[in-house]
């Protein structure tokens, strides 16, 4: 029986061409947190339970701020620190994965790209939430603040 059924449906890749046309078209505040967030994301592969809130129950755990590193010159810089945008580079730890690893840890350099830097993007979601009065460590990383 297994002859028979279908072979899987390859799906597109999203392209960057897509991604700088999130970030040109982001009108609102939400719209600009959303696309520099699916932005960052793609860097890292993310799945969207990793980023974002999904429904059911998913054992891949929400990135959150504490996850988020940057590091320049090899020393790790606060997430207070104003040089979080001209860091090296940034390393997210993945608490738990689909594939049942824990604390997996992936690093990007940065890349030089005006818009589309994994460290620029991942500075300005860690600066504009640790902005937001009572956010923390544990705070997911897709948490923003609506104007009412």
């Amino acid at each position: 029986m297994k002859n028979e059924d279908p072979g899987p449906k390859q799906q597109y890749a999203i392209t960057t061409g897509i991604l700088l046309m999130l970030l040109k078209i982001a009108v609102t505040e939400v719209d600009r947190a959303m696309a520099t967030l699916l932005c960052a994301a793609f860097f890292f592969a993310c799945r969207s339970c990793e980023y974002s809130s999904v429904s059911g129950e998913r054992r891949t755990k929400i990135i959150k701020i504490k996850g988020v590193r940057f590091f320049l010159k090899n020393k790790e810089l606060h997430h207070s620190d104003k040089r979080l945008p001209l860091a090296d580079s940034i390393t997210i730890t993945f608490e738990m994965q689909k594939n049942d690893a824990r604390n997996e840890m992936v690093t990007h350099q940065r890349n030089g790209h005006p818009s589309l830097c994994p460290v620029r993007l991942w500075a300005s979601i860690i600066q504009r939430i640790r902005s937001y009065k009572g956010t923390t460590d544990e705070s997911p990383v897709n948490t923003v603040l609506l104007p009412n």
